[in-house]
């Protein structure tokens, strides 16, 4: 049975994208599609098909998430980026096993997890295919700079595993400022020469920003994800990508109603409402996906107008004003995220309103959300390569700037005020 909201992804923008990101790589340079967190919220299961037709690879975070590919009948290379600490023995060692069982490419980060998961490879006769995850600045998982070429030498001398490929990840490719990145890289090329010989192995470091503003760090391999699903990864690119969101979110209305002047709306009575009103309820809420703090700054698209979102957001439905819309009735689709970037309602103007990125937004998409690939909806073109921004960041930085399009607050709107703060 399917649910109320449904997430329709276009197919044909899917495809585009992953050409548009092609397009940008030297020859011979892999591409291989990340798609952890279920696509970063797009459900995997219907898109991977489409992915997998044009991507050379494919990277998730988790073994488990690997395991959920391979069961879907994906048969090319699928590397794990989460270092478990095989060292420690017990359900790290257990998850390894499953990877060599299914031929996951593990992710290495510490010389102590080499021999454990060299004897567990011969106990399962299993040669593994190990990628070098290397620490050049991200301060996350990965070994230190100083620390590599000996993780990689014990790697090379445990007879069963593979070294096939070793890379890093960039902390700061998304800035205006490129200074960090390109610190981060020269660190990696250090490495790189330290361990040759490299014939065979995957070179790779390039995530989506790196791939459209760093085209030097493409190397063997890039790891695009955001772009993919046709969002950029910041808005201070110099050479963006000209890819376009593949998601279009959707609900019908399942109630009508008229409330009088003076009525409130939603939990806590915030908004209420100053002409007689016709409005609609719509299933969909932050148990979807649909942050609470959008209350008063969101609307949806009814019948090609925008309707505003009315009082508080309820876990599991939203009060839509719809006295405006004409012709809106019971079982018509609202429209509760758009995939025309310049939408009130995009990923990306709602990731500017909530201060955040759009991969939170689109993580957010609850378990009630039932996921059907559509040929194409209509789509403006994708935005000038000269757009400028920024979403969201920990720090304020001098970087270029836009405003978010939103909805005017229920304090500003004319027929509705808020009654409480």
């Amino acid at each position: 049975m399917e649910h109320y909201l449904r997430a329709e992804l276009s197919r044909r923008a899917v495809t585009q994208n992953l050409r548009v990101i092609r397009s940008r790589l030297p020859a011979g340079c892999r591409l291989c599609a990340v798609v952890k967190a279920d696509a970063y919220g797009h459900g995997l299961s219907a898109l991977l098909a489409t992915i997998a037709a044009g991507a050379d690879a494919l990277a998730v975070a988790t073994v488990p998430e690997a395991l959920a590919i391979r069961q879907a009948g994906y048969e090319g290379p699928i590397l794990a980026t989460m270092a478990y600490g095989v060292s420690t023995g017990g359900e790290a060692l257990d998850i390894a096993a499953e990877a060599m069982r299914c031929r996951i490419d593990i992710t290495l980060a510490a010389a102590a997890d080499v021999m454990p998961l060299a004897k567990l490879a011969g106990r399962l006769k299993a040669r593994p295919d190990v990628h070098v995850k290397v620490d050049t600045g991200m301060g996350r998982s990965g070994v230190a700079p100083a620390d590599a070429p000996e993780l990689v030498a014990a790697v090379r001398s445990a007879a069963p595993l593979h070294l096939a490929g070793i890379y890093t990840h960039f902390a700061a490719s998304d800035e205006f400022d490129k200074s960090h990145a390109n610190q981060q890289f020269a660190r990696f090329q250090r490495v790189l020469r330290k361990v040759q010989p490299l014939t065979g192995v995957l070179r790779h470091a390039a995530n989506s920003a790196a791939v459209a503003d760093m085209p030097h760090t493409a190397l063997d391999m890039v790891r695009p994800g955001i772009s993919i699903y046709g969002y950029p990864p910041s808005w201070e690119l110099a050479s963006p990508l000209p890819v376009r969101p593949i998601l279009r979110l959707v609900a019908p209305i399942v109630q009508i109603k008229s409330l009088a002047a003076g009525s409130t709306c939603g939990y806590g009575s915030l908004s209420r409402i100053t002409r007689d009103s016709r409005v609609g309820i719509v299933p969909g809420g932050y148990g979807d996906g649909i942050s609470r703090q959008l209350a008063g700054r969101y609307a949806v698209g009814v019948n090609g107008k925008m309707a505003p979102v009315l009082g508080r957001i309820s876990m599991d439905q939203i009060i839509v004003d719809l006295t405006d819309v004409a012709g809106a009735h019971v079982g018509q689709t609202a429209e509760l995220i758009s995939p025309d970037p310049a939408a009130p309602n995009s990923v990306a103007n709602l990731a500017r309103i909530l201060g955040t990125i759009p991969y939170e937004v689109t993580c957010r998409l609850g378990r009630r959300v039932t996921y059907k690939v559509v040929s194409d909806f209509d789509l403006p073109a994708p935005p000038p390569a000269n757009t400028t921004g920024s979403f969201a960041s920990d720090t304020q930085r001098q970087t270029p700037t836009v405003n978010a399009t939103e909805v005017p607050s229920p304090a500003d709107a004319v027929h509705h005020e808020v009654v409480k703060a």
